[in-house]
């Protein structure tokens, strides 16, 4: 009976070898490697396609801007060749051609609107300009233009205060 007392139902600890205890180290060091590594890889990916995105925008808007200087460049003679054979036939409107002399490439002119009431006439541009001091100086030679022309801005943006982007206006004039 002695001999069932002694018996030892349990086996003694089992214990990892040094060799087995380095091995499961050098496993668990390299998964959190390759992990960190991984992780690195997506930032610079997500990185660079952001990038792409960036530079595609921007060929986008090159393209834009260099076919838009073509037209532009057609629609300024046709415009000055439409006002040239106004003053030769002498129906040219006095604030029309106001507008013209002291016009630059720096003001974009997208729309006027001219009207005559009781002898007055008045006009509405609606534009962009490069930047806001060639908007106030378009409306300041406008205004020495003749003496009797009174300019009113009336609304001018820049978008997200960007110093690149151009600068929207409206401008009432009267003569």
């Amino acid at each position: 009976m002695k001999a069932l007392r002694d018996f030892d139902h349990l086996k003694g600890k089992r214990r990892c070898s040094k060799a087995g205890a380095v091995l499961l180290l050098c496993v668990v060091g390299a998964s959190a490697w390759l992990l960190t590594t991984y992780e690195r890889v997506q930032v610079q990916r997500d990185e660079v396609t952001q990038l792409e995105q960036r530079i595609e925008k921007r060929q986008r808007l090159l393209n834009v801007a260099k076919s838009g200087s073509v037209t532009r460049t057609s629609d300024r003679q046709a415009v000055k060749q439409h006002l040239a054979a106004q003053a030769r036939s002498g129906d040219a409107s006095p604030l029309l051609l106001a507008i013209e002399r002291v016009w630059n490439p720096a003001i974009g002119l997208l729309s006027i609107s001219a009207s005559a009431k009781d002898g007055h006439e008045h006009a509405k541009i609606s534009g962009v300009a490069a930047s806001v001091g060639d908007l106030y100086a378009f409306a300041g030679r406008l205004q020495r233009e003749q003496s009797g022309i009174k300019v009113d801005l009336q609304r001018n943006s820049i978008k997200d205060g960007s110093a690149t982007e151009p600068v929207q206006f409206t401008m009432g004039i009267d003569i």
